[in-house]
């Protein structure tokens, strides 16, 4: 009887994660699955100086071999001032979950050749952290969002500095809402932002089948299960990770090709989430432990 009461509970867990509101970021049960891609550098500020120049990447984050995002980038150096700056379009059915509190900081130079600082409001792309939460119901903007921007200019009575510093040198994450007719889907990109470039690491979403293998839920990867000390993985995968209720990382392990079993004999006896990486994809499942 206690064994049912807690399929039934991972059950209805395993399921309702699918259908969730919600996502925490890098959370090993309800951070989303991983797409897989390679980390991708979209473009650099480096080099001696730029003439004009702006360069479009386009990415698609669900698969659908569509695009979903524009990244815009822009050079510009001259003898009156220069500008770079990065910028994002979501398309289609994505929106970027957005920021508008942010403060941009400037300055300008008056008719008297005084220089004042200025400060004002800008929407920018929402910047999240490891550990926080995405939910669906989150601002959102479909607009064009500035990433990065360093203006400047010597010309008098202009503005002639202007910066939105958010995402420089450092590692961060940017998200998205996805709508299909009455359904919604939460996806976040990891990204870094530096003098070095513009780079997107890694992709993650709760839409089910996006990016991984889809499991069955009649197919067991790991067996038997409830396991007492030796498990058996059915499955090309190459890495194991086990983790606690809580999320704690307790074990990583490497899987051979000839050799496809796990010793849990040093696992207390209780529930834990288990994630099966192979080259395609990844999966979660849930075990026992007697």
């Amino acid at each position: 009887m206690r064994y049912l009461i807690l399929f039934i509970a991972l059950w209805a867990l395993q399921y309702s994660a699918i259908g969730q509101d919600y996502v925490i970021i890098n959370d090993p049960v309800y951070g989303g699955h991983k797409i897989l891609f390679p980390d991708t550098t979209i473009t650099s500020f480096t080099g001696d100086g730029c003439n004009y120049s702006t360069s479009h990447y386009f990415f698609d984050l669900d698969q659908d071999s569509s695009a979903d995002l524009r990244f815009y980038s822009h050079c510009f150096e001259g003898s009156e001032g220069g500008s770079h700056w990065l910028a994002l379009k979501p398309l289609g059915n994505f929106q970027v979950m957005s920021d508008t509190s942010y403060i941009v900081s400037g300055q300008y130079i008056d008719e008297h050749v005084q220089l004042h600082d200025t400060l004002y409001h800008r929407t920018i792309p929402y910047k999240f952290l490891d550990g926080d939460t995405i939910t669906a119901d989150m601002l959102t903007d479909t607009n064009v969002l500035k990433l990065y921007v360093y203006t400047y200019s010597y010309i008098p009575y202009f503005i002639f500095h202007i910066k939105i510093l958010h995402f420089h040198n450092d590692t961060s994450y940017i998200a998205f809402k996805k709508t299909d007719g009455d359904k919604t889907w939460i996806y976040y990109l990891k990204i870094y932002l530096s003098i070095d470039g513009f780079k997107l690491m890694a992709a993650y979403s709760n839409e089910p089948g996006v990016g991984i293998e889809k499991p069955s839920k009649y197919k067991n990867y790991i067996y038997p299960n409830p396991v007492l000390n030796k498990a058996n993985i059915n499955g090309d995968f190459e890495q194991i990770e086990i983790f606690s209720l809580q999320g704690a990382l307790l074990l990583t392990k490497d899987i051979s090709v000839n050799k496809k079993t796990l010793d849990l004999s040093g696992l207390k006896q209780g529930l834990y989430f288990v994630r099966l990486k192979s080259a395609t994809g990844e999966v979660v499942q849930k075990i026992i432990k007697n």
